[in-house]
C-alpha cells in the first residue's frame, strides 16, 4: 500500500477548468513532484453540462500541452503563435467524431484554420435545454445550426 499522499500509481489526472491555467498546472507540478505526480498524468480536458459534461480530452501519457499565442492577434479573432506571447493549453482532441466546430457566430459558418471562433458541440450527449427553462429550448443555446457550404 502506497504511504498517504503518494501519487505515484496516479495514472491519469483529469483538469477539466475553462480555461485551464498554464500556472496552476506548473504550480500543481511543482507542489506535488515530492510525492510522485509526474506531468505526464496530466489529461487536459474540456466539457460543459450541456454536453453531458466531456467533450475533448488529451491523450493519456502526454502532459499538458502549453503554447503561446501573439496576445494582440487573438484580440483580433487571428491565431498566430509567439515565442513571448500568451500561453494557452491545449484541451486535446474530440472524444467523437464531427462533434465540436469551431464557429464564426455571426456567419454560423466554420472559422477558416488560423482564425478564432466559437466553440460549437453537437452529437447525442447534448442536451436539449435546461430544467425549468423551456422557453430557451430553440434559442442561442439549444437551436442555432452551423450554415452549410
Amino acid at each position: 500500500m502506497p504511504a498517504a499522499g503518494d501519487l505515484s500509481g496516479l495514472r491519469n489526472l483529469l483538469n477539466a477548468a475553462e480555461p485551464i491555467q498554464p500556472a496552476a498546472v506548473r504550480a500543481f507540478e511543482a507542489r506535488f513532484a515530492g510525492r510522485g505526480f509526474r506531468p505526464s498524468m496530466w489529461r487536459a480536458s474540456f466539457g460543459l453540462a450541456e454536453a453531458t459534461l466531456m467533450v475533448s480530452m488529451a491523450p493519456p501519457h502526454g502532459g499538458c500541452r502549453i503554447e503561446r499565442f501573439d496576445a494582440a492577434a487573438l484580440q483580433e479573432q487571428r491565431v498566430v503563435p509567439a515565442a513571448d506571447g500568451r500561453e494557452l493549453v491545449s484541451c486535446g482532441v474530440p472524444l467523437a467524431a464531427g462533434s465540436v466546430a469551431i464557429v464564426d457566430p455571426a456567419t454560423l459558418g466554420a472559422v477558416a484554420a488560423g482564425r478564432v471562433g466559437e466553440v460549437w458541440v453537437g452529437g447525442g450527449s447534448g442536451g436539449t435545454g435546461y430544467l425549468g427553462r423551456p422557453a430557451e429550448a430553440g434559442g442561442r443555446i439549444w437551436g442555432p445550426r452551423r450554415a452549410t457550404a
